[in-house]
Protein backbone atom coordinates (compact mmCIF):
# COMPACT_ATOMS: atom_id res chain seq x y z
CA UNK A 1 0.00 0.00 0.00
CA UNK A 2 2.87 2.37 0.82
CA UNK A 3 4.27 1.93 -2.70
CA UNK A 4 0.88 2.61 -4.30
CA UNK A 5 0.48 5.83 -2.30
CA UNK A 6 4.05 6.93 -3.06
CA UNK A 7 3.48 6.38 -6.79
CA UNK A 8 0.24 8.37 -6.70
CA UNK A 9 1.90 11.24 -4.85
CA UNK A 10 4.85 11.24 -7.25
CA UNK A 11 2.39 11.64 -10.14
CA UNK A 12 1.12 14.78 -8.41
CA UNK A 13 4.73 16.06 -8.27
CA UNK A 14 4.88 15.67 -4.50
CA UNK A 15 8.18 14.88 -2.85
CA UNK A 16 7.71 11.60 -0.99
CA UNK A 17 9.56 10.32 2.05
CA UNK A 18 8.61 6.84 3.21
CA UNK A 19 8.93 5.15 6.59
CA UNK A 20 8.57 1.43 7.14
CA UNK A 21 7.37 1.69 10.74
CA UNK A 22 5.98 4.13 13.26
CA UNK A 23 9.22 4.87 15.10
CA UNK A 24 10.99 5.65 11.83
CA UNK A 25 8.05 7.83 10.74
CA UNK A 26 8.54 10.01 13.81
CA UNK A 27 12.26 10.28 13.07
CA UNK A 28 11.59 11.17 9.43
CA UNK A 29 9.00 13.76 10.45
CA UNK A 30 11.51 15.45 12.72
CA UNK A 31 14.16 15.48 9.98
CA UNK A 32 11.98 16.44 6.99
CA UNK A 33 9.05 18.44 8.45
CA UNK A 34 6.69 17.35 5.64
CA UNK A 35 3.59 19.30 4.65
CA UNK A 36 1.43 16.19 5.02
CA UNK A 37 1.75 12.81 6.71
CA UNK A 38 -0.23 9.77 5.64
CA UNK A 39 -0.16 7.39 8.55
CA UNK A 40 -1.46 3.84 8.66
CA UNK A 41 -3.23 2.88 11.87
CA UNK A 42 -1.56 -0.55 11.97
CA UNK A 43 2.22 -0.49 11.61
CA UNK A 44 5.19 -2.46 12.90
CA UNK A 45 7.04 -1.40 16.07
CA UNK A 46 4.42 1.13 17.14
CA UNK A 47 0.90 1.74 15.95
CA UNK A 48 -0.41 4.79 14.18
CA UNK A 49 -2.02 6.21 17.31
CA UNK A 50 1.27 6.33 19.22
CA UNK A 51 3.06 7.63 16.12
CA UNK A 52 0.43 10.36 15.72
CA UNK A 53 0.89 11.37 19.37
CA UNK A 54 4.65 11.63 18.95
CA UNK A 55 4.42 13.61 15.72
CA UNK A 56 1.94 16.03 17.28
CA UNK A 57 4.23 16.38 20.30
CA UNK A 58 6.97 17.48 17.89
CA UNK A 59 4.66 19.78 15.92
CA UNK A 60 1.14 20.56 17.09
CA UNK A 61 0.36 21.94 13.62
CA UNK A 62 1.33 18.73 11.80
CA UNK A 63 -1.21 17.70 9.17
CA UNK A 64 -1.71 13.98 9.57
CA UNK A 65 -4.21 11.91 7.61
CA UNK A 66 -4.85 8.39 8.82
CA UNK A 67 -5.03 5.47 6.41
CA UNK A 68 -7.31 2.61 7.39
CA UNK A 69 -9.02 -0.46 6.08
CA UNK A 70 -12.01 0.32 8.36
CA UNK A 71 -12.10 -3.36 9.23
CA UNK A 72 -13.31 -4.81 12.47
CA UNK A 73 -12.22 -2.70 15.43
CA UNK A 74 -10.63 0.02 13.31
CA UNK A 75 -13.43 2.54 13.87
CA UNK A 76 -12.40 3.01 17.51
CA UNK A 77 -8.77 3.63 16.49
CA UNK A 78 -9.89 6.05 13.82
CA UNK A 79 -12.07 8.03 16.24
CA UNK A 80 -9.18 8.16 18.69
CA UNK A 81 -6.83 9.47 15.98
CA UNK A 82 -9.29 12.17 14.95
CA UNK A 83 -9.77 13.17 18.60
CA UNK A 84 -5.99 13.42 19.02
CA UNK A 85 -5.65 15.77 16.05
CA UNK A 86 -5.53 13.85 12.77
CA UNK A 87 -7.02 16.11 10.08
CA UNK A 88 -8.86 13.30 8.34
CA UNK A 89 -8.67 9.77 7.04
CA UNK A 90 -8.72 7.79 3.84
CA UNK A 91 -9.63 4.16 3.33
CA UNK A 92 -7.42 1.65 1.59
CA UNK A 93 -10.29 0.49 -0.61
CA UNK A 94 -10.71 3.94 -2.20
CA UNK A 95 -7.18 5.24 -1.80
CA UNK A 96 -6.79 6.95 -5.18
CA UNK A 97 -10.01 8.96 -5.19
CA UNK A 98 -9.76 9.91 -1.52
CA UNK A 99 -6.08 10.79 -1.75
CA UNK A 100 -6.91 13.21 -4.53
CA UNK A 101 -9.44 14.95 -2.29
CA UNK A 102 -7.01 15.11 0.63
CA UNK A 103 -4.25 16.62 -1.51
CA UNK A 104 -6.60 19.26 -2.84
CA UNK A 105 -8.16 20.10 0.53
CA UNK A 106 -5.06 20.02 2.72
CA UNK A 107 -2.31 21.12 0.31
CA UNK A 108 -4.12 22.72 -2.61
CA UNK A 109 -2.48 20.18 -4.95
CA UNK A 110 -4.39 18.45 -7.74
CA UNK A 111 -3.71 14.92 -8.88
CA UNK A 112 -3.13 14.69 -12.62
CA UNK A 113 -5.86 13.09 -14.68
CA UNK A 114 -4.84 9.69 -16.09
CA UNK A 115 -6.26 10.75 -19.47
CA UNK A 116 -3.92 13.76 -19.59
CA UNK A 117 -0.77 11.63 -19.13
Amino acid sequence: MRTVVADLLAKANCEVVEASNGAYAVQMYEECQPDLVLLDILMPEQDGIETLRQILDLDSDARVVMVTSLGMGMQDYLEQALDLGAVGYITKTAIESQLSGVLETVLGVQMPNEESN
